[in-house]
């Protein structure tokens, strides 16, 4: 009973985790939506060019990008064909391996993610003037939640931890 005591651990920590990537989810799908507002209010209506809007807007969307693929992983809602996955024979082995190959695309994010930063240091956009680290950390942060939350599914597969208590999508999982 002390794996599944370390999978409720585990699952709360991933819970507190998924809430905080909806939540800064959400406030880069609102930033995309105020950039887009203000820069058409600037261009049709004030007659004016407003670049740091369009800037803005693609950072939001980045980031956006960076935090919605880990909660899509964490919801079983990636890549999975479950039309595929149910013609499967052993089934447990493939979403296994499947979650190892979104555990490696994680960790890249995260170990060049890392490096991106390190090369943004000092620098800042164009027409914002923000600070570079502020939209390059996503990439490390979007790694190390596609890894934990993959790593979390993975030691579901195998059998090690209960399944969480989360929507997620029962095509691609183990009934």
């Amino acid at each position: 009973s002390s794996h599944c005591k370390g999978g409720v651990t585990l699952h709360k920590v991933s819970h507190k985790l998924q809430s905080c990537a909806e939540v800064t989810a959400a406030v880069f799908l609102i930033g995309i939506i105020f950039c887009v507002l203000v820069q058409v209010v600037c261009r049709d209506i004030l007659k004016v060019t407003s670049t740091w809007t369009q800037e803005i807007a693609v950072y939001c969307f980045m980031w956006l990008t960076m935090v919605g693929a880990p909660l899509m992983v964490r919801r079983g809602e990636h890549f999975v064909i479950p039309l595929f996955i149910d013609k499967v024979k052993y089934k447990r082995v493939f979403l296994c391996m499947i979650d190892l190959m979104v555990l490696a695309v994680g960790a890249v994010f995260l170990l060049y993610g890392v490096r991106f930063v390190q090369s943004g240091l000092g620098k800042t956009s164009v027409a914002a003037h923000l600070p570079f680290i502020f939209v390059y950390i996503a990439y490390p942060i979007g790694g190390a939640l596609t890894v934990f939350f993959a790593f979390e599914m993975l030691l579901e597969h195998l059998g090690v931890i209960p399944p969480a208590e989360v929507a997620r999508d029962t095509e691609g999982g183990l009934d």
